[in-house]
């Protein structure tokens, strides 16, 4: 059985989840099916842009599972110990690595074969920012920044160069299987070679990171207890989110206010969302640590959770109201539906969609639901 669930990921069409952790099976989810599972363990996982790779990062390493193919076909990154946070830019041509010695970027190299003609992929190392301890990292979605964050309380953001990237010629011993080599990813040269930006407050390690949707808002949590919203422009610190226990994850409600409408957990259990006029605690979900989220779904109004009490969580997010789904230990089934109470954030909740949800309910589970006041 899976145990000690710690992280999951969506692919950038929504269709498609996946999840593991410490000694776990990644296992991979389409339209709520499960469609393969990964024999690796995983800290963290992120799916390329186009839905063809899923990078998983762990204790030994790296590992990109090409997806597309028959037999899952795996590279390993080599020098990248305890792997704590992977993340692909938004174009697919980085890949973002943050371990205990500090984070590595790599970039996508378009192999050639000149006998052939096939192309292939591999990932070649653009540099080493950080020595210390990094435990999360991300991409703007307008690839605007760069943000990486860890041990020394410090957020790092870097903002891109220009200058134009020139691919290493093949040495002796790569030329076998590399006759010619091109940039991956839109063409668009990215670089992040300028010194890097510290935006300082948080007084413990920093755990998670996340852009909003506008790339205008950075979001940061850490063990100090708090979620610290920065102003992406100016670089300042505008809100402080407080919580009783140590912050885990975060992300942003795709559909909601651009920059304010924030999804938080804690070592509490509970998972929060924070808008402009406070917060509403949307429930305890679990009965260990929140370890991951994921909104997804084509209108992304899907929330998956994972905990350390081996159980991964599927929520349908509704304006109004929030109805969970909860799968089996193993993820085969699902075993509960359950209603929770109104997100505040979303406005008051109507009633004909309340009464229309409450005889559904009964009428499933008659024996089992309460009548909802």
């Amino acid at each position: 059985a899976d145990n000690n669930l710690c992280c999951c990921a969506a692919s950038s069409d929504g269709e498609t989840v996946a999840f593991g952790g410490r000694g776990a099976t990644v296992r991979i989810y389409n339209n709520c099916l499960e469609t393969s599972k990964l024999d690796s363990e995983a800290i963290s996982l992120s799916f390329h842009p186009d839905g063809t790779s899923l990078a998983v990062g762990g204790e030994a390493g790296v590992v990109i599972w090409n997806l597309s193919s028959e037999g899952r076909r795996r590279e390993e990154l080599v020098g990248s110990p305890c792997v704590y946070q992977v993340a692909f830019s938004p174009d697919g041509a980085m890949l973002l690595v943050c371990h205990g010695d500090g984070n590595r970027l790599y970039r996508r190299v378009i192999c050639v074969d000149e006998s052939s003609g096939r192309r292939s992929y591999k990932w070649e190392l653009e540099g080493s920012y950080t020595s210390r301890a990094m435990y999360c990292g991300a991409f703007s979605p307008n690839s605007s920044r760069l943000v990486v964050a860890g041990m020394d309380k410090i957020v790092y953001m870097w903002e891109p160069c220009t200058t134009p990237f020139t691919p290493e010629p093949p040495t002796p011993d790569r030329k076998s299987d590399r006759k010619n080599s091109e940039r991956g990813g839109s063409g668009i040269t990215i670089a992040y070679h300028n010194p890097p930006n510290e935006l300082r407050g948080h007084t413990d390690w920093i755990a998670c990171c996340a852009f909003s949707a506008d790339s205008q808002t950075l979001a940061t949590g850490g063990h100090d207890g708090t979620c610290r919203l920065w102003s992406v422009s100016n670089r300042n610190c505008v809100r402080i989110l407080p919580h009783l226990s140590a912050v885990v994850c975060c992300t942003f409600v795709p559909w909601g206010t651009a920059g304010s409408d924030l999804l938080v957990t804690g070592c509490d259990t509970l998972v929060r969302l924070w808008g402009s006029g406070g917060h509403s605690v949307v429930g305890k979900l679990h009965t260990d640590t929140v370890e991951g989220v994921c909104i997804y779904g084509k209108s992304k109004n899907r929330l998956l959770t994972v905990s350390g009490d081996s159980t991964a969580r599927e929520w349908m997010l509704l304006r109004d109201k929030s109805v969970l789904r909860i799968l089996s230990r193993d993820c085969a089934s699902i075993t509960m539906l359950h209603p929770l109470i109104t997100i505040g954030l979303f406005g008051p909740a109507s009633q004909l969609l309340t009464s229309r949800l409450r005889r559904s309910l009964r009428s499933l589970f008659p024996s089992k639901l309460k009548k909802v006041r």
